[in-house]
């Protein structure tokens, strides 16, 4: 009985590895440079799964996860795509427009997502895309202060806040020092609250979910926050320390998510350490790898 109930984790762990941003990690510290096949390769071993799954049943329970990290990796060909090809962006970034290269990345993403919005929408019974109870208790019952339950309401944005923190201070040592003008502050509250909206949906909204039915709700959060922190290896935090950060708050948010049946706190506790990123970002005093 533990062997069947353990072998499909192993597969998906195993699928993780070769298709999540480790494989992009692995080529960067072995050959210096990530290869341009390398994506189109992992979106590829999904489909692949996709289709054994019509005939293996061991493959079949890895369809929730292709389905949805498939559309992942889709949106990012897209993005890169876009970024590549679009002489409207490079105009934009040759003139040293953050705000308005960051709001063609989001336009560009938001179409790409308003299908999927819509369709996770319609199905509410399955997905999380709506506010949730707000200040359901933390679980196991365990967590407690003086007999009464941690509720989320108290959590959120305690750690909201400390994430927001803790990017401060490691943007501030490890960025150039650099004029602060105030004029960016409601620029970088409006990019980092829609870059946490977009992040939520596809690492947790449709990640989580089709991992959980699937494997539980234990590998579900490790899985979503292993794969959200490995991306940030070059991304804002970066470098080992970010990957621990950017996991840190995968799993919470991820847990805030299933346990409040909603995405409020998990957008809330993304959103303000975004703010303060995109806020450094924009003025120059730290950069995206």
């Amino acid at each position: 009985m533990n062997n069947l109930v353990h072998r499909p984790a192993l597969g998906l762990w195993a699928l993780i590895a070769v298709v999540s941003p480790s494989a992009e990690v692995l080529c960067q510290l072995v050959a210096g440079a990530v290869p341009d096949w390398l994506l189109w390769f992992r979106l590829a071993v999904l489909i692949a799964i996709l289709a054994v799954g019509f005939l293996v049943e061991q493959a079949r329970t890895l369809r929730g996860f292709c389905f949805a990290y498939g559309f992942q990796l889709i949106v990012v060909a897209v993005l890169k795509a876009a970024r590549n090809s679009s002489g409207g962006y490079q105009v934009l970034f040759s003139r040293h427009s953050f705000v308005g290269g960051q709001l063609f990345v989001f336009s560009v993403l938001l179409a790409i997502l308003a299908p999927a919005i819509v369709w996770f929408l319609r199905h509410p019974h399955r997905f999380y895309l709506r506010i949730g109870d707000v200040s359901a208790a933390l679980e196991p019952a365990w967590m407690r202060i003086k007999d009464r339950p941690l509720r989320w309401n108290v959590v959120g944005p305690v750690f909201g806040l400390f994430g927001a923190i803790c990017v401060w201070i490691f943007l501030s040592l490890e960025g150039p020092s650099v004029p602060k003008p105030l004029t960016m502050i409601p620029w970088a509250i409006v990019l980092g609250s829609i870059n946490a909206f977009t992040e939520e949906f596809l690492y947790r909204n449709a990640l989580v979910p089709a991992v959980q039915e699937r494997f539980g709700t234990q590998h579900a959060l490790i899985a979503s926050a292993a794969i959200f922190g490995i991306g940030h290896w070059n991304g804002l935090p970066a470098g080992p320390v970010g990957v621990l950060m950017t996991s840190a708050l995968g799993y919470v948010a991820g847990k805030a998510m299933i346990e409040t049946k909603g995405t409020f706190w998990p957008w809330f506790m993304h959103a303000l350490p975004d703010c303060v990123l995109f806020y450094y970002w924009g003025i120059g005093a730290a950069a995206h790898g």
